[in-house]
């Protein structure tokens, strides 16, 4: 009874894994109605439904198709017999993980042969990833393998799709990472593929098998590609075809790159070329993953890298690194990606910048700084995350997250304006000057800078808003001051003097007489006509108040003023006829 039932289990439990259960998908098919493929019971369905072929699907989220791995033959290609395919399936960016597919038919792949010969719509795959994938074909007569179409004819298209995985074929007469073979006017543009590819040449099949990292056999138009493939076998290989023919198709290959491995005697970039000469340009390799293998196998524009020179996006002439390149710090080595083609962000990246300030003087700076936890590329080329700048200019940063995902920061404007030059106010005061004067102040002019003045103790006249003015000053005052701030809008320097305003109003010494040495540290000499000979003299500081006096005895008076402070004192002559006064300065 126990082993009855234990047989039982085993055989449910095969069942189960045998079973393949197919979901049809929402939509109808149309452009403006696609089915919607979220599943991949949904996927299935595709598969077993031929009439849908001719249709518009999309893909509305990931799928993880694991579970292919247990169904009896695993997924079954999508279009490997007649009618084939020949609708548009737009994978929104999404991926397919871990599907496992083990055929037999001549074109083993996801999609099996898509082809536009016939077709009402704009036939290809697009926008699609397929990752971790395991694509085996064991099919002992000429058969085409690939990781995401097996055979692209008739003007099809595959563009912005992805392999990462497996890719095996047993008795293969075309292999590659994205695709098997390509004919007629059909395009391959900005896809790539990683992982691994087996191909063998079995006796029954008459042509050695072509082995490439994106296509195996090639006859289109191939623009913005990237394989970093390793190949394990084949008779004739290349990094990126194992032959590229100019008939039945145009045979253009540009602005691609291969950086994998490949078996002695292969070549880094195509293994074999018709006799029409195929088109190639801008294409690169890597000399030191390709190791031992010296000719890329195309007639014109090839380039060899070193890993280095791999991570410089100036090594890649011809290639567009302002929307459809980048270079990110530690994806995929650092060497080049395509932004159609990289996966989308699972968390939202914070573009929000924060300055210290936007407008500054120089010699001053301002300091930029970006969200914490990503990589940082700025559009000065610096790479941390707080950028300190010091001339006008516009700054954003390209933040990369630990997955790969990138977004470029808002941007942020800043004005850095040159500094003003310090002002020196001129004048012809002595530090002082009497009670109602009218006086000038003057700096230099600039058309770039604006004046504001200010004066205590007296008022501005006139000249405002100039470079200079005009001050009548008011009552005595020992603490007057003239001061001015000159500015280009953001930054300012200003300059101020002080006076004293002096009481006295008498008239100025009007004689040939005069003072000497003036100024000096307090010891003069008076020299004054005949006529002033018994004249009283008074000295008094500016403020009106005596320091000393007396009674002129000769032409030559000699007085003594060492004991007063430094500054500006006058002498007041008194005879029976006038008064005089002359000034004297006390340093």
């Amino acid at each position: 009874m126990k082993n009855f039932l234990t047989g039982l289990i085993l055989l449910a439990n095969a069942f189960y894994a045998s079973s393949q259960t197919s979901v049809q998908p929402t939509g109808s098919g149309t452009s403006s109605s696609p089915y919607e493929i979220a599943s991949i019971e949904n996927l299935c369905w595709v598969s077993q439904n031929s009439s849908s072929w001719n249709s518009y699907f999309i893909q509305t989220q990931d799928i993880n198709a694991a579970a292919t791995a247990n169904w009896t033959g695993n997924f079954p290609p999508i279009g490997s017999v007649s009618p084939y395919f020949k609708g548009s399936y737009d994978g929104s960016g999404f991926v397919i993980d871990s599907l496992v597919i083990s055929t037999s038919q001549y074109a083993g792949a996801l999609f099996g042969r898509v082809t536009a010969s016939g077709s009402s719509i704009n036939t290809g795959i697009r926008n699609l990833g397929v990752s971790n994938a395991s694509i085996t074909n064991s099919n002992y007569t000429p058969m085409l393998t690939g990781g995401i179409v097996a055979y692209l004819i008739g003007g099809a298209a595959i563009e912005h799709c992805w392999f990462t995985g497996t890719v095996n074929s047993v008795a293969g007469y075309s292999a590659g990472g994205i695709v098997g073979a390509v004919d007629g006017n059909s395009t391959v543009n900005q896809c790539w593929s990683s992982g691994d590819i087996y191909a063998s040449n079995y006796p029954l099949v008459f042509s050695a098998p072509f082995v490439g990292g994106i296509a195996g056999e090639f006859r289109g138009t191939m623009t913005d590609c990237y394989t970093t493939v390793d190949i394990h076998s084949g008779t004739t290989v290349g990094g990126l075809c194992g032959a590229v023919y100019n008939v039945y198709g145009p045979g253009v290959i540009e602005r691609c790159y291969a950086s994998g491995s490949a078996p002695s005697g292969s070549n880094t970039l195509v293994g074999t070329t018709g006799s029409a000469s195929p088109t190639f340009s801008n294409l690169y390799y890597n000399s030191d993953t390709y190791v031992g293998l010296t000719s890329s196998g195309v007639t014109s524009g090839a380039t060899s890298l070193t890993n280095t020179q791999m991570q410089q996006s100036t090594s890649f002439g011809g290639f567009n690194f302002s929307g459809m390149w980048s270079i990110i710090p530690g994806k995929n080595s650092t060497w080049p990606v395509l932004d159609s083609t990289l996966p989308p962000c699972s968390t939202p990246i914070n573009r929000l910048l924060n300055a210290s300030q936007t407008t500054f003087c120089q010699p001053d700076f301002a300091q930029i700084s970006a969200d914490s936890g990503y990589s940082y590329l700025w559009n000065t080329g610096d790479t941390t995350q707080i950028l300190t700048v010091f001339t006008t200019g516009e700054y954003y940063v390209t933040l990369t997250t630990s997955d790969g995902c990138t977004a470029n920061s808002d941007t942020l404007s800043i004005l850095a304006k040159p500094a003003v030059v310090a002002p020196t106010i001129s004048h012809t005061n002595m530090g002082w000057v009497t009670e109602g004067a009218l006086e000038i102040y003057t700096v230099p002019f600039d058309s770039a800078y604006t004046y504001v003045w200010g004066v205590t103790g007296g008022t501005i006249a006139v000249g405002q808003y100039t470079n200079g003015i005009a001050v009548q000053w008011g009552l005595p005052d020992s603490s007057a001051n003239v001061w001015v701030v000159v500015s280009n809008g953001t930054c300012s320097e200003t300059d101020s003097i002080s006076l004293v305003i002096s009481g006295l109003s008498i008239q100025e010494f009007q004689s040939e007489g005069h003072v000497f040495p003036n100024p000096n540290n307090g010891l003069f000499t008076l020299k004054v006509d005949e006529a002033y000979v018994g004249a009283s003299y008074e000295v008094v500081d500016t403020m009106g108040r005596p320091i000393k006096q007396g009674v002129i005895t000769s032409v030559h008076e000699d007085f003594d003023l060492g004991d007063n402070s430094n500054g500006i004192y006058h002498i007041l002559i008194r005879s029976k006829t006038t008064s005089e006064s002359m000034v004297v300065i006390v340093q």
